[in-house]
């Protein structure tokens, strides 16, 4: 018996087989003859989709059009929130630059059965016809359209630092408080962005804070004036004036943390008519000219010299190629671009601080600083080390009647000076320094001649000379 039921269900176990390999052969033959229609077909096989919009049976520019009809719009309605510890931006997809490459896309979908492999592509093409194929819709994005909308964020989320200021009047000083300031990081932001998809909600913007350059706590141990030199340029030409004050604006209001080192001609910065400078008188390899900016070294030489009564460590300086009149001799600074410039460091352990004031006749520059630590004076004493008087250049001038002389150049005598800085406690020089050497050339005079008189001149020029005097007598005679 048991062997009777045995022999039944194999013979049904092979029954099965063979209808199931019937029916796989028919499944086959079926997808074959599917694939086989489907496959030479130029549109997109049945069942693929993109985000749930069916493309099946149509051309990839059917296919695109119909993407951009439907996909697009959403990234111009749906917006994420940019979000700050202040506020917030809603911006839409389409703002940030994001877009479908609909074409793309639609070549994507197109590419769904149609590889090198024709039992993956058969296997594709079947199962998309019975189940389905969807496909992920990438964006892309207009780079310059995403660095534009993050510029305009940059804008409106940027905040300048303010710094605390100083002030002094009556003899009071005053600081104002500083405040930091904010800003957005470009690249860091487009980073993120650029790794975002549509549907993300909200996202954290880089922004970092910026530091003051000048504290209220910078200034906590500057309680009085150091040091302050005037001098005076009432006479200069209006346009003279005009570079006085604007050279000596650029170089106000400077605080000098301890050991920092100060370029004069780099914290002017570009002298030239784009900046404003005009021209004037200059000193010019040891003549009179004119040329833009002149009147900067007298601004150059009164910082100079209230920083040296200040006891302010200078680090480099040079004289002029002829002294000048607004200072003695000994203690000018003159400054050239590229070629003179005036630096000093500050050796204290407080920082400094610079003021001018140009009002049209005086320019004075003041250093303010911890008088506490000052229980002495300086004394800036120059010392003439000797003279030189000019070379005498005489040219000949064909121009010049003979015995005429024209002078071209008046030259100048040549001075050396030592200049010396004196400590002084209690009305008493306690010590004496040598800060400076200064030497001023003398400059050549140059005179022009007329030409010298020769014999012949001297004998006709006699000769009319008698002649003059007889006519004369002729004529006295006549007239008696």
């Amino acid at each position: 018996m048991k062997e009777y039921f045995e022999k039944i269900l194999e013979v049904k176990r092979n029954q099965y087989i063979f209808i199931g390999i019937g029916l796989l052969a028919i499944i086959l033959l079926g997808m074959g003859l599917y694939v086989g229609i489907e496959s030479p077909k130029k549109r997109i096989h049945p069942g693929v989709s993109i985000e749930g919009i069916s493309l099946s049976g149509l051309s990839i520019e059917k296919a695109s059009e119909k993407l951009e009809k439907e996909l697009s719009p959403k990234l111009a309605e749906e917006k994420i929130r940019l979000k700050t510890d202040v506020t917030s931006f809603f911006p839409t997809w389409k703002d940030l630059g994001f877009y479908y490459d609909t074409e793309k896309l639609a070549k994507k979908a197109y590419g769904v059965g149609r590889s090198k492999s024709k039992i993956q592509n058969s296997w594709l093409i079947f199962k998309g016809a019975i189940f389905g194929e969807q496909l992920e819709a990438n964006t892309s994005i207009n780079s310059t359209t995403l660095n534009r909308m993050i510029r305009s964020l940059a804008d409106d989320i940027y905040v300048k630092p303010v710094d605390a200021t100083f002030s002094y009047e009556d003899g009071e000083i005053s600081i104002s408080k500083s405040r930091p300031g904010t800003y957005l990081d470009l690249d860091e932001t487009a980073e993120v962005i650029r790794t975002l998809k549509p549907g993300h909600e909200m996202i954290d913007l880089p922004i970092y804070k910026t530091d003051p350059e000048q504290k209220e706590e910078d200034f906590q141990r500057i309680n009085g004036v150091l040091g302050t030199f005037e001098t005076n340029y009432k006479s200069s030409e209006s346009n003279r004036k005009h570079n006085i004050k604007l050279g000596s604006e650029s170089i106000s209001e400077k605080l000098v943390k301890p050991g920092e080192e100060v370029s004069f001609n780099d914290t002017i910065g570009e002298i030239s008519t784009t900046t404003g400078y005009k021209n004037a008188g200059v000193i010019l390899n040891g003549e009179f000219d004119r040329g833009v900016g002149g009147g900067m070294c007298q601004v150059s030489t009164t910082l100079y010299n209230a920083l040296l009564l200040a006891d302010v460590e200078i680090t480099e300086r040079y004289n002029h190629s002829r002294p000048i009149g607004y200072v003695p001799k000994g203690t000018d600074a003159a400054v050239a671009t590229g070629y003179k410039d005036l630096k000093f460091k500050n050796s204290f352990d407080f920082p400094i601080y610079i003021t001018s004031h140009a009002n049209g006749s005086e320019l004075t520059f003041t250093i303010f600083g911890d008088t506490t630590t000052r229980d002495y004076e300086i004394e800036i004493v120059p010392k003439l080390q000797g003279t030189s008087n000019p070379k005498v250049i005489k040219k000949t001038s064909s121009k010049l009647a003979p015995g005429d002389q024209k002078v071209e150049k008046g030259g100048s005598t040549g001075y050396y000076y030592k200049t010396y800085k004196n400590v002084i406690k209690n009305g008493e020089v306690i010590s004496s320094e040598q800060i400076s050497e200064s030497h001023y050339p003398a400059q050549t005079r140059v005179v022009y001649v007329g030409p010298a008189k020769s014999k012949s001149s001297d004998s006709d020029s006699k000769s009319k000379k008698d002649s003059k005097s007889t006519d004369s007598k002729k004529d006295s005679t006549n007239n008696s």
